[in-house]
């Protein structure tokens, strides 16, 4: 299969249209961020594993291919390292991303498409509190590496809390664990079941709250700060899916 160039205009789009009506809700947000990383430089997701993971579902839709020796036409992210070329004709960027967008806007009130809108989310959302933690468990002088051990052993525990919130029950969890590292003379075993207890207990003490009152919708949250470096998959999601851009922080993975 050729690899095309970009055409100025959206008149010789066939191919394009066909491809879209292919692609559920999830694979059409994850081609427009890829496509507006090339020219902004922010992490495609939350996650590298999950960027990596993105991408080989893209190629495997013949969108796009991975790009050969004498392929002139290759599209770059600027921050991750990804490259691509169109397996099919695609017009140039400022139109292709309208294009795009456009098919987000008006595929999103399906109920297939609000259960692919609650995959990405949650994808996301995961991605980014066990990037979060593992930060947290680094600055700390935890073993990152048990990021994914915790994420597995808490699966249950904190699935029914908003990401902002797992971002606040990592935060406690990691000062719990840290300071069973000082006190065990640095064994890292130790700290990670310190660590894990005191995730599990605080997520169970938060449901418990819930059961006296509704939280407020930031409460006991850790939202980013304003110079977050906010992932473009995650502002596909907050502008042109969600129904409120906040709620990727304090609502539950649900359809937008």
């Amino acid at each position: 299969m050729s690899h095309a160039h970009a055409q100025s205009t959206l008149s010789d789009s066939n191919a394009l249209g066909q491809c879209l009506r292919t692609l559920d809700l999830e694979q059409v947000a994850v081609w427009y961020a890829f496509e507006s990383a090339t020219s902004v430089a922010v992490p495609v997701s939350t996650g590298t594993n999950l960027s990596e993971q993105l991408f080989d579902e893209l190629l495997s839709t013949g969108a796009l291919s991975k790009p050969q020796a004498h392929d002139k036409a290759v599209r770059r992210a600027l921050y991750d390292p990804f490259s691509w070329c169109y397996s099919i004709e695609v017009p140039d960027q400022p139109a292709l991303l309208i294009q795009l967008q456009a098919h987000l806007r008006s595929g999103r009130g399906t109920s297939a498409a609000r259960a692919r809108v609650a995959s990405l989310w949650g994808r996301l959302a995961d991605a980014e509190v066990h990037t979060y933690l593992a930060h947290l468990m680094r600055k700390n002088a935890l073993d990152p590496v048990g990021a994914e051990i915790v994420m597995h052993a808490l699966a249950d525990d904190w699935a029914t809390h908003p990401l902002g919130r797992k971002r606040y029950l990592a935060w406690r969890a990691v000062r719990g664990g840290a300071a069973a590292l000082l006190q065990s003379g640095m064994d890292q075993s130790v700290a990670l079941r310190a660590l894990i207890d005191e995730l599990r207990r605080r997520c169970r003490w938060l449901l418990l709250q819930e059961e006296t009152r509704p939280l407020g919708p930031t409460e006991h949250c850790f939202l980013p700060e304003l110079g977050w470096r906010t992932p473009m998959l995650v502002r596909v999601l907050q502008e042109y899916i969600l129904a409120k851009p906040h709620d990727y922080w304090t609502q539950r993975p649900t359809g937008g």
